[in-house]
């Protein structure tokens, strides 16, 4: 069963990198789940590249006159965790959150994942659907933009950080519970109007049951839930 551990985040002015801590509470085995932002330049991208041992999830550029870059990543934490430093192509704003979940699958965490740029001025943010077809999964969705908006999210907020001088902010959320099987999205309202915004949704897979077998891939829905009862 997944649960959640705790959060870390930060954010800063105007700097090549950022340095995020992971929550005291997490221990060796449990997943990170890493969501950084960073303004760009005009209609230029800015790339991001996490420390070692970081694998990318997802990412999603909005080229806006600035624009933003939000890309997510996992890590299974050792036995301890210092501050994981993610850099930039060049100076900018930025924030970010670790979030630590005990109970997901270390060796293929990810069920499923989708992301989405938002390019039409609103206040109103959705993710892409998703489609579930496993039990047990817990649902994470984030939203960004560039305007440092204050957040109204879906489900159980977890992590909401933004840039000093409101130049770029983001909400963390989760399902806080396994979410049923079928099509999934979500979605939050922000504080402030703006046409570049990164929105996306990651399915967490809970960790097999001790002595359980999982299902080879590809069987039919009906047949899975049957053999993993």
């Amino acid at each position: 069963m997944i649960a959640f551990r705790g959060k870390g985040d930060n954010s800063t002015l105007t700097a090549a990198s950022l340095a995020i801590t992971p929550h005291a509470s997490t221990v060796a085995g449990d997943l990170m789940l890493a969501v950084v932002t960073v303004r760009t330049g005009n209609s230029l991208d800015n790339a991001i590249t996490p420390p070692g041992g970081w694998s990318l999830i997802d990412g999603g550029y909005d080229a806006g006159t600035p624009g933003v870059r939000c890309n997510t990543y996992r890590k299974t934490a050792g036995s301890s965790e210092g501050a994981a430093s993610f850099s930039f192509g060049t100076s900018n704003e930025a924030c970010g959150s670790i979030l630590s979940y005990s109970g997901v699958n270390t060796s293929s965490p990810v069920h499923v994942s989708a992301v989405d740029v938002q390019v039409a001025g609103s206040t109103a943010r959705s993710t892409p659907s998703i489609s579930v077809s496993e039990s047990g999964c817990w649902v994470v969705s984030y939203f960004a933009d560039r305007s440092g908006s204050t957040w109204t999210g879906p489900d159980t907020e977890r992590s909401e950080v933004r840039v000093p001088a409101t130049s770029a902010s983001q909400v963390v959320c989760d399902s806080a519970a396994a979410v049923a099987a079928g099509s999934v999205s979500r979605s939050a309202t922000a504080s402030a109007s703006t046409s570049v915004a990164v929105n996306g949704i990651i399915a967490l897979r809970p960790a097999a049951a001790p002595g359980a077998v999982p299902p080879p891939p590809g069987l039919p829905r009906s047949l899975r839930t049957l053999l993993t009862r």
